[in-house]
């Protein structure tokens, strides 16, 4: 969804930079970048390579920044920052702020709950986007979001904002259709489509 969130955003002539902060790489697969030994988010946040030798233009408009297997390396260093007491969870702001006048938005493809790589798009991000799936879990797993949210304000930015929910992966089917409306008449959290800068999907 990122990837093709970010193209939408390069197609109405915005300055696009999609960050694939996930190790996993699919939309740096999407776009048909990936490759593992190209300079990449582990290159450009270890300081091997600068960030934009780690960034590569694609005929759709889109900038993105790649992953690869490396970035799952990352993972362990942060840990082991982490362990040692070492700041660890600005190195994607330390990597990104000094790029931000050269993009009008900024979309982050984040890594799975729980990897410190997230900590670091939370910190650094000002809104966030949740993508939600239509079915029996979705109302649960959204409650669960939104007091995820509430403890990253308190604890690691308090200025991140819940930008609201963006139903996907929806069927026209009378199951399908239940759970869209459950979601979209919930009050946990607001149900949108509107971008904004420095977004994490």
């Amino acid at each position: 969804m990122p990837s093709t969130f970010s193209a939408i955003l390069a197609e109405r002539g915005y300055r696009v930079l999609l960050a694939d902060v996930d190790p996993q790489s699919y939309a740096t697969m999407y776009y048909g970048l990936y490759n593992a030994d190209d300079p990449s988010l582990y290159d450009a946040i270890t300081g091997v390579w600068p960030v934009n030798d780690a960034i590569v233009k694609t005929v759709f408009g889109v900038d993105v920044l790649k992953s690869n297997t490396k970035s799952m390396r990352l993972e362990e260093m942060l840990t082991e920052y982490k362990l040692r007491g070492r700041a660890y969870n600005d190195l994607l702001s330390k990597l990104l702020t000094p790029i931000e006048n050269d993009y009008d938005y900024i979309i982050i493809d984040c890594p799975p709950q729980g990897y410190k790589l997230l900590e670091n798009v939370q910190r650094y991000a000002d809104y966030i986007l949740i993508p939600m799936i239509p079915d029996e879990f979705a109302l649960h797993s959204l409650r669960i979001k939104a007091e995820s949210l509430i403890e990253i304000r308190r604890t690691i930015n308090p200025h991140l904002r819940l930008l609201g929910g963006l139903i996907i992966m929806d069927e026209k089917n009378g199951t399908k259709a239940i759970y869209r409306d459950a979601l979209q008449s919930q009050d946990v959290i607001p149900f949108s489509a509107q971008p904004c800068v420095r977004t994490s999907l």
